[in-house]
């Protein structure tokens, strides 16, 4: 089921939980995009980052970008709360480089 909708709250309650199949409806697409977009773009920055800044590339930083990704991970998608205000910051964050990219 999609992030907050009935079927979430009725599962919750029964304590039975249905995975729904990937991409099984056209509104989890943005649900799934937001997932995994962020949790490649903070192990992506977080270990560019560290290059940048060691000036060297290497396997330490990929391993420096597992670790705020498991941190991150754990941070926000521990409850369906704050994966749905992760989902909305993440979706704000996006509108408003779109509206930056295309006013400048």
């Amino acid at each position: 089921h999609h992030p907050g909708t009935a079927g979430v709250m009725m599962e919750t309650k029964m304590g039975k939980f249905k995975p729904a199949l990937p991409f099984s409806s056209p509104r989890s697409v943005g649900a799934n995009a937001s997932f995994f977009g962020s949790i490649v773009a903070i192990q992506r920055m977080s270990s560019k980052s560290l290059e940048l800044a060691r000036q060297s590339e290497d396997q330490y930083n990929d391993l420096f970008g597992f670790f705020v990704t498991f941190a991150y991970y754990r941070t926000f998608f521990s409850s369906t709360r704050r994966y749905l205000l992760h989902n909305r910051a993440i979706g704000a964050g996006f509108t408003f480089t779109l509206a930056y990219s295309m006013l400048s």
